[in-house]
């Protein structure tokens, strides 16, 4: 699965997860004055070959869910938006075109929110400042195991490969 928004992180060979952002263009690595990786000695492995007609039934399920998944298509959305401001060649210092632009981005930002809010029943935020409130208030979590949608696709990856591995196994076996 290539294409915008999309990036492999090793899951299994051509399944990828969204990203909101290009992890090549942003942080420190992507400076010009970024100090160099660190060198370590590879580690001997055996290479492990996945079979490739499994990948074909993980790769569609995880199409069906990216497709279905309202948090999956909520990243895909930022991510989508975040490339169209990468491209941007020129940003106006007019403070009225500015003080525009933050407004059409928080007007987008709260319709993306609400989007997928409705689908899941919850209730919409009428106004920017209430999403802005909402996400404010929430706890400092280190792993939000329940939010995380990328964390959940990865484990619904790994789990749909267990699951199709057990049964190509019983079916070699019977």
């Amino acid at each position: 699965i290539t294409g915008s928004g999309m990036q492999n992180i090793g899951v299994a060979p051509d399944i990828s997860l969204p990203a909101t952002w290009d992890i090549q263009q942003s942080g420190e690595s992507s400076l010009d004055s970024a100090l160099p990786w660190d060198k370590i000695k590879p580690v001997r492995f055996k290479k492990f070959h996945f079979n490739q007609n499994a990948i074909a039934h993980i790769r569609r399920a995880h199409l069906d869910r990216l497709e279905n998944s309202p948090d999956l298509n909520y990243l895909l959305d930022i991510r989508e938006r975040y490339d169209q401001q990468q491209d941007k060649e020129a940003l106006s210092i007019n403070l009225d075109i500015r003080k525009s632009e933050k407004l059409n981005r928080q007007q987008w930002a709260l319709k993306t929110e609400n989007k997928r809010r409705d689908v899941y029943g919850l209730e919409l935020f009428k106004t920017y400042q209430d999403l802005k409130d909402f996400n404010e208030s929430k706890e400092d979590i280190d792993i939000d195991v329940k939010n995380d949608y990328l964390l959940n696709e990865g484990a619904m990856i790994l789990s749909d490969y267990i699951y199709l591995k057990r049964n190509l196994l019983l079916l070699e076996a019977a």
